[in-house]
């Protein structure tokens, strides 16, 4: 882009501060208003004319103090007291040295999108997401998804303490209320399946039930179970061995059906012989 040039700049100012009209920046982009604090140069408003899509017609508000916008002292209740409207483009704030804080009376957070790939709320937190609150209402059309290698334990009913391997090969899909997903972290997710089938982990399942009629396992008390955890190394070995094991019951129980099988056969042919000679 050519060097701008402007002959009818225009500026009023003292050494306390200046405003000019028709003012050139160092990035080769003609602002129609600077407002400028004389005490420092980067304590500025300016009105853009030119430059990149995104900034031209922008206004750019620069302060090494803080800024604030303090107003809505006469709105009534039913009416903003502060309204920022990105018409199209996002709406970012950041603060990549402090927090980033919201407070009101109450507070909305609305997704309106609807076309299957918008209207969603993500929370990504790269160390944990802290929730507090007397209760947690979730109202939801479709019920929690799942995703492969997630444990699914049953925790309400008769077949509380019920445990399923959701395979790798698996996409994903809803699930009930009745069920709790064990989504496990730098954890085999078989040696977490085979740990809670096992006799110790059920009967952890069956002393922390709660209800008369119809028993229940809290998220609460799932959660306190303690577990032993070796290192992942040792899970996998574990993992392997009880799989193996597995095999060998599974070919004796076929070995024992065969068997069985055999001895009825023959126990046929023996009333055979005995009646029919």
């Amino acid at each position: 882009m050519a060097e701008l040039k402007n002959y009818h700049t225009i500026r009023y100012g003292t050494a306390q501060g200046e405003i000019k009209f028709g003012h050139l920046t160092q990035d080769n982009v003609l602002s129609g208003v600077l407002l400028r604090n004389g005490a420092v140069s980067n304590h500025y408003i300016t009105l853009d004319s030119t430059g990149e899509k995104h900034r031209k017609y922008g206004t750019i508000c620069r302060s090494p103090g803080s800024f604030q916008v303090r107003a809505g002292d006469n709105v009534p209740d039913d009416h903003p007291g502060v309204y920022v409207e990105a018409v199209s483009g996002d709406l970012v704030l950041r603060a990549p040295s402090g927090r980033v804080r919201i407070e009101g009376i109450n507070i909305d957070l609305i997704a309106s999108g609807a076309d299957g790939e918008n209207g969603n709320i993500v929370i990504d937190a790269n160390d944990k997401v802290i929730i507090k609150a007397q209760t947690i209402d979730v109202n939801s059309t479709v019920s929690t998804k799942i995703f492969s290698e997630d444990l699914l334990l049953n925790i309400t009913g008769g077949s509380m303490g019920r445990c399923a391997y959701v395979p790798k090969n698996f996409s994903q899909a809803n699930l009930s209320q009745h069920i709790s997903i064990i989504r496990l972290i730098n954890i085999n997710s078989l040696y977490g399946h085979k740990l809670i089938l096992s006799p110790f982990f059920q009967e952890m399942i069956f002393s922390s039930t709660t209800g008369a009629g119809r028993e229940g396992l809290p998220k609460t008390k799932l959660e306190n179970i303690s577990i032993p955890l070796p290192p992942l190394s040792e899970q996998n070995q574990i993992v392997q061995k009880i799989e193996k094991l597995f095999s060998y019951v599974d070919s004796l129980e076929k070995e024992i059906e065969r068997s069985k099988k055999d001895a009825e056969m023959l126990q046929k042919a023996v009333l055979k012989e005995a009646f029919e000679n």
